[in-house]
């Protein structure tokens, strides 16, 4: 607001208001006061650009050529900074063009030979990367938090149903143009995907933005922190009107009288007026300060490169985006709604509509990834120039030529010879001999073949693609296999990967832009359910939209190796012993093999059945049914005969034990006896005797330490006593019904050696 005084006279205006003031006579004098907007003023400013469809209409037209100078230098610089990296593309793609023209060194006709490596990787991977991605359902979603009664679940089913039909029929041009990202991105290392909703026809879009069509400085570290990203547009006379009649560009006469022929920037042949040409517009992700407070706000931004005119400005934030303070030291989001005089906007967060698609990350650290024709372009040169080499010195050892001297050369005259063919001569061997001097053209260099061999082999080491045949063995089983593959296929799941991680952002792109701008009556009736909540369903707390791709099982073969690594016989029984649900596992298995298509024939539900097929799988069922029960039996019987095994086994150990412990109290009593014989002898002084009754001492402790170490081993005795009396034990010779356990009397000896 401004407030104008004149003469006296004060007037306030508002934006864009005009006032005239008439005077009979004498000179006018004119103050104008502008008064700063408020915080909460820049705030409400922000919030109405949001659903603004072009905020240029409320612009004056100083702020508006600030802004159009700005994003055509920004432009300049950007694209001064990616210049050695499209060079690069540049020189690769002329490369890898099969194109037919006649060389003229060395001489006219000369070999041009063109290797199509870069053609040949770029396509090997394409072929992978859309047979796996591009494959029945693309689109899944995982829940967020806790989902105690299966709400969420059911949730994310139906988005993912919703948006699976979206890629596939409300856009159908998404799965074609993701198909040729495939087949560019290898190639030149970058692509991106602007996702928005398109104004014009009503409905989300996904547009592919490859080289040359964008420009970024290579400075930037990631897209949420690019200053500048540029989308080169060439948009004709007719595109031009219906922006403009649809309300979303300014008017402006960009195909005038006054227009040169030079004016647009695809000029193509045999173009006579600027009326014919499309024109080159820059829409470009900026930064402004519009609302004049210090700060600038993320805004994308539609100019005329030629002329530096905005033709449109729209916001790239929504009220989730700010970050506002009321007390020091506190940030926070704002929350709907509230605007406050203690309000201060902190900070914007742009939203995120460019997705980028990279292929190999620069080594330099550059934020333009890296393609086929930067890291096989000089590899290429090399094989071409050394088989070009080969080929040239091939043809001039094989078509020879020389020199004729006067004489001969004046004789024979001009000859022609067919192979096969003697021709006869006046002329003597030896002037024959002594007047022909040929060309001394060596053969193709054994040097150069080897040269350009290891350059060939050095393109298929740094390509992603891998010959499987020399990873499979005969007869191998299948954990192995898919082992042996999934190792072999480590580059390409990991490129594979890195697109699936740019595949998830432009889904929750894509999610995001449902909940703002799709038909709620429409999401119901595509998934067909009565219980679908729009609000619910697309409430971006509750869940994630993925790629249902897995880059480690990236062919068909992996997929074939571990379906049937879970359908082995063995494991897949003792899945269903423990009570698993195999359904899954079979579900999958005929997904790998391609007969996904037979689930309904093999497991209909109960009202598709007729009663053919109910009876037949009765039948069928009964007979599984028996058959548990006989697999249970046979169950029971082994664990019984296992448990007699085992009670048969104790049994026998306590019997050993038992007749151990009386052995070894009959070698106590009987060395008793022996020890009293011993003592009378000694007493009696007779010394055979004495020596007799000592060896069989020694005898004795000799049964009775290892009948000891036995009983101590199985703990029924204790080493420090000695065993005297008689044995009594639950199990003992013949006997079998006393019990699990021995028991002897133990005590120690009053005798004494």
């Amino acid at each position: 607001m401004a407030k104008v005084e004149a003469n006296g006279l004060e007037v306030d205006l508002q934006e864009g208001q005009e006032v005239e003031i008439e005077l009979e006579g004498g000179e006018l004098e004119v103050e104008i006061e502008t008064e700063e907007p408020e915080e909460r003023d820049q705030i409400q400013f922000l919030i109405d650009n949001i659903t603004s469809p072009n905020i240029a209409e409320d612009i004056d037209g100083d702020t508006l050529a600030d802004l159009g100078n700005q994003v055509v230098e920004d432009f300049n610089r950007d694209d001064d900074s990616m210049s050695d990296w499209a060079d690069a593309v540049e020189f690769g793609q002329d490369l890898a063009k099969q194109e037919r023209f006649v060389k003229s060194t060395p001489w006219e006709g000369a070999s041009n030979f063109k290797s199509p490596a870069i053609l040949e990787a770029a396509i090997s991977f394409g072929d992978r990367a859309t047979t796996e991605l591009l494959r029945g359902d693309m689109v899944k979603s995982d829940v967020i938090g806790s989902d105690k009664d299966g709400a969420k679940k059911e949730s994310a089913e139906r988005t993912a149903e919703y948006m699976n039909w979206q890629l596939q029929y409300d856009m159908p041009d998404w799965v074609e143009k993701q198909e040729g990202l495939m087949y560019e991105l290898p190639a030149t290392g970058v692509v991106f995907k602007k996702v928005f909703f398109d104004t014009l026809t009503g409905k989300n879009r996904s547009e592919v933005i490859q080289y040359p069509n964008f420009v970024v400085n290579q400075a930037t570290k990631s897209m949420g922190d690019a200053d500048t990203f540029t989308h080169i547009l060439a948009v004709s006379s007719n595109q031009l009107i219906e922006r403009q009649r649809a309300g979303i560009w300014l008017e402006d006469d960009i195909y005038g009288e006054d227009a040169q022929e030079d004016e647009g920037s695809n000029e193509q042949e045999e173009v006579q007026e600027a009326f014919d040409n499309d024109q080159r517009f820059l829409e470009q992700n900026c930064w402004f300060d519009l609302d004049g407070d210090g700060y600038a706000e993320p805004y994308c931004v539609t100019v005329h490169e030629q002329k530096r005119k905005v033709m449109r400005i729209v916001a790239r934030y929504d009220e989730n985006s700010l970050f506002v303070s009321d007390q020091p030291g506190v940030v926070r989001p704002f929350i709907k709604g509230e605007i406050t005089e203690d309000l201060e906007l902190v900070r914007i967060e742009a939203t995120q509509d460019i997705i980028k698609y990279g292929f190999i990350r620069d080594p330099a650290g550059g934020f333009l990834d890296l393609g086929y024709y930067h890291i096989l372009g000089s590899l290429v040169r090399a094989i071409n120039s050394t088989t070009n080499q080969l080929s040239d010195a091939g043809t001039l050892a094989n078509l020879q030529g020389g020199f004729l001297a006067k004489g001969i050369r004046k004789k024979m005259g001009n000859m022609r010879m067919t192979p096969g063919q003697w021709a006869s001569t006046d002329i003597t061997a030896q002037d024959l001999q002594s007047g022909v001097l040929p060309h001394q053209f060596k053969e193709p260099s054994p040097t150069l073949l080897q040269l350009n061999e290891l350059s060939k082999k050095e393109v298929d080491d740094l390509t992603v693609n891998m010959d499987l045949k020399g990873v499979l063995a005969p007869n191998a089983p299948a954990t192995t296999t898919l082992a042996l593959i999934q190792e072999a296929m480590l580059p390409a799941s990991a490129r594979l990967q890195s697109i699936i991680r740019s595949e998830t952002k432009e889904f929750m792109a894509l999610f995001k832009l449902n909940s703002l701008f799709t038909d709620p009556t429409k999401y119901k009736q595509v998934v067909d359910d009565e219980q679908a909540n729009f609000e619910q369903d697309f409430n971006q707390m509750n869940q994630n939209m993925k790629p249902t791709a897995n880059p480690e099982m990236s062919s068909r073969m992996q997929r074939i190796n571990q379906a049937e690594a879970m359908m082995e016989p063995t494991r897949f029984q003792l899945l269903q012993m423990s009570g698993a649900d195999v359904q899954p596992i079979i579900d999958t298995w005929l997904d790998a093999i391609g007969m996904d298509g037979l689930k309904g024939a093999l497991f209909p539900s109960p009202e598709e059945m007729d009663e053919e097929q109910k009876a037949r799988i009765e039948k069928q069922q009964a007979a599984e049914a028996q058959k548990q029960k006989l697999l249970a039996i046979e169950i029971d019987q082994a664990e019984r005969s296992l448990v007699l095994r085992e009670e048969e086994g104790e049994a026998k150990i306590i019997k050993d034990n038992a007749a151990a412990l009386e052995s070894l109290a009959g070698i106590e009593k009987t060395k008793a006896e022996t020890i009293k014989l011993l003592e009378e002898a000694e007493s009696e002084n007779l010394n055979n005797q004495i020596t007799t009754y000592t060896a069989e001492l020694s005898m004795l402790d000799r049964a009775g330490d290892a009948l000891k170490k036995q009983l101590e081993e199985a703990g029924l005795i204790n080493g420090t006593r000695q065993v005297s009396g008689t044995a009594t034990a639950g199990v003992g010779s013949g006997n079998t019904n006393g019990g699990s356990s021995a028991q002897l009397a133990l005590a120690p000896s009053n005798q004494g050696a």
